[in-house]
């Protein structure tokens, strides 16, 4: 029986001149932008996945600052919440 898991992470979005900037604390160097806040949440979202597809795939340790949870299979997905507080699953 596989065994699915979701990670929490935190999402900081700013305004940055005309533009927004968003950022993850858990995850060095991970910095996205966006002409709204929305899509510089799904950029951040877009690095954040490679991230995390990244460090599984290299047996890395999760960084701390990322929750990790077991999810039920019907809830397998790649979620989007409007605040800072983003679920990747």
């Amino acid at each position: 029986m596989n065994t699915k898991v979701g990670f929490r992470i935190e999402v900081i979005v700013e305004k940055d001149g005309q533009e927004y900037h968003a950022y993850c604390p858990a995850f060095k160097g991970l910095h996205a932008s966006g002409d709204t806040k929305e899509e510089a949440i799904d950029n951040a979202f877009e690095l954040a996945e490679l991230y995390l597809t990244s460090i599984i795939k290299h047996k890395e340790p999760i960084p701390i600052g990322v929750q990790i949870e077991k999810i039920d299979q019907k809830e397998l997905k790649f979620c989007r919440k409007p605040n800072v507080d983003c679920v990747i699953c």
